[in-house]
């Protein structure tokens, strides 16, 4: 936990009290100094995104609101239609539950969704670079994606 007391970087934390897992920290305003050079900062933020048109399509049930909002790459800010909970995320012969930030974009066909890091946390993914291929396990079992070909098909 931090303590703003303490930690001169947070200003306040915000909490949404139906999701205690969705904190958002708010630095203080930097003080106004020369310009630096740019620079890329990942916060560790990890979010699993869906479009709302394909929240619409799957007929899931209500959307849990939130108050939280996103910076795109573009540096642009939404605000997420909802929370879409305990989505069964089908993965070859295994179906995995993920939450996901639902929001109103238009997205590649072949994207629809985007899994970060929690999701592959969650499938325990191994991914070996090298060899060009990703394995999901669930317990005992394991499923091997290859990642060579542009349609990732996968083999048990």
């Amino acid at each position: 936990p931090v303590n703003p007391e303490e930690d001169e970087c947070v200003k306040e934390t915000y909490t949404d009290p139906n999701h205690a897992e969705y904190n958002i920290k708010v630095p203080p305003p930097p003080p106004v100094q020369k310009p630096n050079p740019p620079t890329l900062a990942d916060l560790g933020a990890s979010i699993k995104l869906m479009p709302l048109s394909v929240w619409k399509k799957l007929g899931l049930p209500d959307l849990i609101p939130t108050q939280m909002t996103l910076e795109l790459a573009n540096r642009a800010i939404c605000t997420p239609d909802g929370i879409a909970r305990d989505v069964f995320v089908p993965v070859g012969k295994f179906t995995f539950l993920a939450d996901f930030v639902v929001v109103d974009y238009e997205s590649d066909p072949r994207v629809p969704l985007i899994l970060g890091r929690p999701f592959l946390r969650i499938t325990r993914a191994l991914i070996d670079v090298h060899g060009e291929e990703m394995i999901l396990r669930d317990e005992d079992e394991r499923l091997t994606l290859n990642m060579k070909q542009e349609t990732v098909s996968y083999s048990n």
